[in-house]
């Protein structure tokens, strides 16, 4: 072992399956094993509480098994059993035919396949740190998702990810999904655990890239069990033109955090990424953002919600890039927090680095609690306190919620929101 981390090995590299799309990542990974992990003083893991991640001494594992009626319990209706299954990041089960190509590298046909090859390791070479490189070491395969050119995809794609390891147990997920030009789908990428006493951490990195006039809906669920622990990285590339409407929705996990990249690469491209943090009891929930625009006429939107109860802690940390020549720029990202208690807590750093000069560009962020007397009005009217407390919650949440456009995956969530009033 090359460090004194037992959070992370190079000798992991020798012990797990190389996939031949990250042969090359692989190989610099190991170089960097060494890397010292990051602390609460550097400035992007200031409220992180990353100790609790980086000071276990986790074991590796590459493969796994899952019953089947787990995974049934697992599937969304509308998606029609039109599922990419992966357990601790192998993948398990491929959907049936469709006009949209799934699987490993080998299964795509030649064009796939060299799309795949152009896109990957762009987006995720963002970041160069510890988690990187135990990425690119552990994960097993490559999940390829690729919607052709011109393409209307008949379905929704759901990306089910579950975990089924050992104590202390790390696994590897990782994904790359690319959307041809003029084409249109819908993605579920939702992470899971098999049990809900497990404690294993997973790193997982998705890499999205959006073709010209392409316009994707991509709804992301955390919902591991509540011991588990969870980082994912998500780099979006879109191009000129294109329409990217993203959703993610955090509701597990002891310890979880989302890094996501979405780069303006095309001018005239639009980027909704609206986000969800509902946690309870001592539950960590933390999202950096970066919307990075590189061309002109470009737009984003983006709402970031957090309800906090118990002792919970939520982190959000939204930048918004505008580069030197990316004019007629018009950004807006807003986050609301709601506490539930009065040991909840929210930490919040909404940032514009600007570089241009006609652009618009706003941001915020607001703090606040239930209202009393919203509360007090609803027990008047029959309503109980925790249903009082439940209806008002789900009222602050679903501003989000209400946008996804899969029933009952919008139901399941919308039913946890209620659920969360303490």
């Amino acid at each position: 072992m090359s460090n004194t981390h037992p959070f992370i090995s190079g000798s992991w590299s020798a012990q797990v399956p190389t996939p031949a799309l990250l042969e090359a990542f692989r190989a610099e990974a190991k170089a960097k094993s060494d890397l010292d992990p990051p602390t609460h003083k550097h400035e992007e893991w200031r409220f992180s509480e990353v100790k609790s991640v980086t000071n276990r001494e986790l074991n590796p594992v590459w493969s796994g098994t899952i019953d089947a009626k787990v995974a049934k319990a697992f599937e969304i209706e509308e998606c029609h059993n039109h599922v990419a299954l992966t357990v601790n990041g192998a993948i398990q089960s491929l959907p049936s035919a469709s006009n949209v190509q799934v699987g490993r590298l080998e299964d795509l046909d030649a064009a796939a396949q060299g799309a795949v090859k152009d896109a990957i390791g762009h987006g995720a070479s963002y970041w160069s740190d510890v988690f990187k490189s135990q990425n690119d070491m552990l994960a097993p395969e490559v999940l390829c998702v690729v919607v052709p050119p011109d393409t209307s995809a008949e379905l929704p794609l759901h990306l089910l990810n579950v975990g089924n390891a050992a104590a202390d147990s790390v696994f590897a997920n990782r994904t790359i999904i690319v959307i041809g030009r003029n084409s249109k789908a819908r993605l579920v990428e939702e992470y899971r655990s098999a049990d809900e006493g497990q404690n294993y951490f997973r790193n997982a990195v998705t890499e999205v890239l959006v073709g010209e006039n392409a316009h994707v809906t991509h709804i992301r669920v955390q919902d591991e069990g509540p011991k588990a622990q969870h980082l994912l990285r998500s780099a979006v590339r879109l191009g000129a033109n294109s329409h990217y409407d993203s959703y993610t929705i955090s509701v597990g996990g002891a310890w979880a955090r989302h890094d996501l990249l979405a780069r303006h690469e095309g001018e005239g491209a639009f980027a909704r990424i609206d986000g969800l943090a509902l946690l309870v009891d001592e539950q960590l929930s933390d999202t950096h953002t970066i919307i990075d625009n590189t061309r002109p006429h470009c737009n984003s939107h983006q709402l970031h919600k957090i309800v906090a109860g118990g002792k919970g802690h939520a982190v959000f940390n939204g930048k918004i890039f505008v580069q030197k020549g990316a004019q007629k720029i018009d950004a807006y990202q807003l986050n609301r927090s709601l506490l539930l208690s009065d040991k909840a807590k929210v930490d919040a750093k909404p940032q514009l680095e600007i570089f241009a000069d006609d652009v618009r560009c706003t941001h915020g962020a607001t703090i606040g609690q239930l209202d009393d007397e919203q509360v007090f009005y609803l027990k008047s009217r029959g309503y109980d306190e925790q249903a009082a407390r439940g209806m008002l919650t789900y009222a602050f949440a679903g501003e989000v919620l209400d946008e996804i456009d899969v029933p009952s995956l919008r139901q399941r969530l919308i039913e946890i929101a209620r659920s969360r009033t303490r």
